[in-house]
């Protein structure tokens, strides 16, 4: 501990073309970012966040990056001055893959099972992917950090932390209640954005009469507090902020999409939350354990994909931008989605387009179309087989609420004559 601050050595391995070109079809700025000013996402990397009630950073004793230097030279000056040791791996096929991934190997180990022997010493490991990964591999992982934080920490530099929260501490005083995290409560102006937010909080959970979606209520604990909400709500994400800042009375459940709910038990019901009530062994739910999809209703999906159509109309595709204004679309229509499940979608809809989500048809059902492909591509790379009433049903919970474009007349034979 040095001044009520844990540091934590680590290692850091960077595979420079996977992650650059990976961010590259989510966000192209966010792309070059990462690859010219490291020193940002690094500085982000090693301010670690909150473990247990304490505050901690880390420190990295190996920093490596691997890159091809036919390819990507003009970023070899950036990462050594930000301290890496630069590995160069130049292409090995003619399709231009490099040798990263054997290096890495004799470097590291193969990643999964080296992540499996680094927790059998009681290690944390926390993997930053700029592309989607493998079920398995993630689990391995104490931590993982996707696309969206990664572009985040390449673009904006106010943000606190590039790290996921660890558990909320259970209790604090009676004069603790509105602290929220031992990172939020350092100076007067920080106690009364936690107090704006709280107060925004409570009075929608005291107003609705049924539980509050997280999603809508960060929403409003935003607008009353921006400046704290820029923090990643002091690095612990908004359901950890409420746990650690709201009133006992007030339950916070976590849900599968991502944003969970606010109650109060006196008054609410936990059975008037549609995923409390469906928590069966159907295909559906069996499709988001094995591949991570969030399991959203089908009017969720619905609204969804209309704000996603409206916000490609008028707007380039950004990974940052897109679901930001998608998540702000949702909740003005009343079915608040978190980012969590948001970027998930997104992420799978670039890959899809390969980066350009406005080259093809952006209609509402066109782009559920795309996404009930990618889940049923994220099936087949889990490893389930589906057969025609299993595909049916996840047509009837992605499509069913969407309707068809209508269709243009058939002309008129008569027109002619």
């Amino acid at each position: 501990m040095q001044e009520n601050m844990t540091i934590v050595r680590s290692a850091l391995y960077v595979d420079f073309d996977n992650v650059y070109l990976g961010l590259q079809q989510t966000d192209a700025a966010a792309a070059e970012q990462f690859a010219t000013n490291p020193a940002r996402w690094l500085s982000r990397l090693e301010s670690g966040g909150v473990r247990d009630g304490h505050e901690y950073r880390r420190r990295f004793l190996i920093r490596v990056c691997y890159l091809n230097p036919t390819s990507f030279a003009r970023y070899r000056g950036d990462f050594t001055r930000a301290g890496f040791r630069v590995v160069d791996c130049p292409s090995l096929t003619r399709q231009g893959k490099s040798g990263a991934d054997i290096q890495l190997a004799l470097d590291v180990v193969d990643f999964t099972p080296l992540m499996v022997r680094l927790r059998s010493h009681d290690r944390r490991t926390v993997m930053v992917a700029a592309s989607p990964v493998s079920s398995a591999y993630e689990a391995m992982c104490d931590d993982v950090l996707g696309p969206a934080e990664l572009a985040d920490a390449a673009l904006e530099p106010t943000v606190t932390a590039l790290a996921k929260p660890a558990p909320a501490t259970p209790a604090r005083d009676a004069d603790q209640s509105l602290s929220g995290s031992p990172a939020l409560a350092r100076t007067e102006a920080d106690r009364s954005d936690v107090a704006s937010a709280v107060s925004a909080i409570l009075a929608a959970v005291a107003a609705s009469p049924v539980p509050v979606p997280g999603a809508s209520a960060a929403h409003l604990a935003r607008a009353a507090a921006p400046r704290l909400a820029a923090t990643r709500w002091g690095g612990e994400g908004f359901l950890a902020f409420c746990k650690a800042s709201l009133p006992p009375e007030i339950t916070v459940i976590s849900s599968v999409t991502g944003g969970g709910y606010l109650l109060d038990p006196s008054r609410h019901a936990t059975d008037s939350i549609p995923e409390m009530r469906d928590q069966g062994d159907g295909i559906v739910a069996r499709v988001c354990r094995l591949t991570g999809a969030p399991r959203l209703a089908p009017e969720q999906f619905r609204v969804f994909f209309e704000a996603l159509a409206d916000e490609l109309a008028g707007n380039n595709f950004s990974l940052t931008v897109t679901s930001r204004n998608v998540r702000d679309a949702t909740a003005e229509r009343g079915q608040p989605l978190g980012r969590g499940p948001i970027n998930f979608i997104l992420q799978g809809l670039a890959y899809r387009a390969q980066g350009d989500m406005r080259a093809g048809e952006s209609t509402p059902r066109a782009l559920a179309e795309s996404w009930r492909e990618n889940v049923v591509d994220l099936c087949g790379n889990a490893g389930v087989d589906l057969g025609p009433e299993e595909l049916e049903a996840i047509d009837a919970w992605i499509l069913g609420e969407i309707p068809d474009p209508p269709r243009a007349a058939p002309p008129d034979p008569r027109a002619d004559s």
